[in-house]
């Protein structure tokens, strides 16, 4: 299993780039409740152990010893996450014209759960003007071992293990956003002019309660690359939306980075681990809409992050591993289901 957060965001900034041609006339607060599903698969790779630049699909395994970790699963990783959310659509700042008719605040509260994790999360958005919105947020939550590891400390020396540690402590995670859409269809009206740009800089606080500063972390059965600090996380979407089931396709990149400390803890030039490495996924998608309550969208994720030296990419202590390169891979395939129940 693997981190299936990605692919909700992915799904939340779909839904929301589809939503920018409509603008909202009612004056009235609006309650909404949707079920959103995710499954996926990740194919199997060596993480560019014995290659240069790309890993590609590879269904070995290389053993690890004690203090070493596994290379490659033999037959790859699974996403399955499914998230309840509700949301009240309040209006607020409302004016004349398309760019403010539909300026609103949104109060939404969520629950994830996957095989191995449970989240709650709330937020509150602003849109003061189409083209922006505003967005700060908590969320709190703790995972378990059921077959795949949910909740886990890295180790904090050499030749050390990873320690589950089910339900031995809470991800705290708090974010605030700022989002930049456009719809050429608002300067050049028609139902073939839909092509949509969005741009998103979030900055988060991440940090597991059972965990020291400095120490890394495993969550939803991930690389174990978590560490408490802040990050910034940039999304960019470019797409044309068309007025056929077969409504939007689309290209999204997203960025990952560590900010302040954390960013200067063991880094390239160091020939650290790379904690001051940018980690980029470049994903086409496309959405399909049955009927006004029933879509899905498909998200092929090719994913860029470090490349460790053939010697060290074996060992489970971060700093053990040297920085080689940028290591590109097919990461994953997902299939995100909505349905709006209300």
């Amino acid at each position: 299993m693997r981190n299936p957060a990605r692919p909700l965001i992915a799904a939340a900034l779909l839904a929301a780039v589809l939503a920018l041609p409509a603008a909202v006339s009612a004056q009235e607060a609006r309650d909404s409740l949707s079920l959103n599903v995710v499954l996926g698969y990740g194919p199997p790779n060596l993480d560019g152990y014995g290659s240069s630049g790309f890993a590609p699909i590879d269904f070995d395994v290389i053993e690890g010893g004690a203090g070493q970790r596994d290379l490659g699963t033999g037959w790859g990783g699974g996403v399955a996450l499914a998230t309840l959310e509700y949301s009240r659509t309040i209006p607020a700042f409302v004016g004349e014209g398309p760019f403010f008719s539909g300026n609103n605040l949104e109060l939404s509260a969520k629950t994830e759960l996957s095989p191995v994790t449970l989240e709650a999360a709330g937020s509150a958005t602003l849109t003061p003007v189409a083209f922006l919105k505003f967005q700060a947020g908590a969320a709190v939550g703790t995972g378990w071992t059921l077959g795949f590891i949910g909740l886990a400390l890295g180790p904090t020396l050499s030749g050390g293990e990873n320690e589950e540690i089910p339900f031995g402590g809470a991800l705290l995670k708090a974010w605030i956003s700022g989002t930049f859409q456009f719809d050429l269809a608002a300067l050049l009206p028609g139902d073939w002019n839909h092509v949509v740009v969005q741009a998103v800089a979030k900055f988060e606080y991440r940090a597991l309660t059972a965990a020291d500063p400095g120490e890394s972390w495993v969550w939803q059965a991930d690389a174990g690359l978590n560490l408490n600090g802040w990050r910034h996380l940039g999304t960019y979407v470019l797409g044309y939306q068309m007025p056929r089931r077969l409504n939007f396709v689309g290209v999204m990149v997203e960025t990952e980075a560590w900010l302040g400390d954390v960013r200067e803890y063991s880094t390239m030039d160091s020939t650290g681990w790379g904690s001051d490495f940018v980690t980029v996924i470049l994903s086409p998608l496309a959405n399909l809409a049955f009927d006004e309550a029933n879509s899905l969208t498909f998200v092929v994720q090719i994913k860029s992050t470090q490349d460790w030296s053939d010697g060290t990419t074996q060992s489970n202590y971060l700093d053990d591993r040297d920085y080689e390169g940028r290591l590109w891979k097919l990461d994953r395939i997902v299939f995100s289901y909505t349905r709006k129940l209300k």
